[in-house]
């Protein structure tokens, strides 16, 4: 049975017998963390899954997910926590809810980060490099991007 229905409970609309989903996503925060940032964005951003205050806090809700460092990154916890932060000022760019002039500022918070991780700084500085190189591509790819899916298909 492949239908929509309604979940008593709460009135919400389901699939029942398949689910809807995009790929492209490794991890899921369980917790709300916050990152300290000089991203000014002149106006609170408050979305379901993050938020960036007028002094440049990130707060990363619990439930967002994301995909990691990119390129040939190895992830590891340094990486991970670096990107959590990195990777929802990106999705703010892309929302159009922060303007794009603060990328190379949140590409220099992930190095300074990523060096809080404990990442090599040598690495941590390629890393930077490297979003410096092609971070614009995947700021520019909207949402819609990770097409939705259907399992079992």
């Amino acid at each position: 049975m492949n239908d929509m229905v309604q979940f008593a409970a709460t009135g919400e609309e389901a699939t029942m017998g398949r689910i809807l989903y995009a790929a492209g996503y490794k991890y899921q925060m369980r917790a709300n963390a916050v990152a300290e940032s000089r991203v000014r964005p002149g106006k609170l951003i408050n979305h379901e899954y993050f938020a960036i205050s007028l002094d440049g806090v990130i707060l990363v809700r619990r439930g967002y997910a994301w995909d990691g460092a990119s390129f040939i990154a190895i992830d590891d916890p340094g990486t991970i926590y670096a990107s959590v932060f990195h990777d929802a000022g990106y999705q703010a760019i892309r929302l159009q809810l922060l303007d794009e002039v603060w990328r190379k500022e949140l590409d220099r918070m992930y190095e300074a980060l990523c060096i809080e991780g404990r990442v090599n700084p040598a690495r941590a500085k390629a890393h930077y490099a490297a979003l410096r190189i092609g971070g614009g591509y995947y700021n520019a790819r909207p949402e819609s991007d990770y097409p939705t899916r259907v399992a079992p298909g």
